[in-house]
């Protein structure tokens, strides 16, 4: 899925992500963060700087680039579930969200 700076600072902002559960709830939770976290390189050439007193991160729009990351189903669950729980989304993670959400596996129907 290609995620925009936005919407990788979007998801690595969000409140709702578990912190305790079981070691693969945990272990998710972890490789999302890896795979949607910056890279030093990314940090440097694109010019991210946080400002957690502010609570923004700023960045060089000209020279950040859409990136390829990996979702899992696992991931992908995790996130929804954190999205649909917070009471704290901007409007502009609709889309995001939108995205997210055909990425997820469709529900099986249930047997008679």
């Amino acid at each position: 899925m290609k995620l925009s700076c936005v919407d990788r600072i979007m998801i690595l902002g969000l409140k709702n992500l578990p912190q305790f559960g079981s070691i693969i709830t945990l272990r998710v939770v972890d490789a999302l963060f890896k795979n949607v976290g910056f890279t030093e390189k990314e940090i440097e050439d694109w010019n991210i700087i946080s400002k957690p007193e502010e609570q923004k991160v700023s960045w060089n729009p000209s020279k950040a680039q859409d990136v390829e990351v990996d979702l899992t189903p696992g991931m992908i669950k995790i996130l929804l579930e954190a999205m649909e729980k917070t009471e704290e989304l901007p409007l502009q993670a609709l889309p995001l969200y939108d995205r997210i959400k055909e990425l997820a596996p469709c529900p099986k129907p249930s047997q008679p």
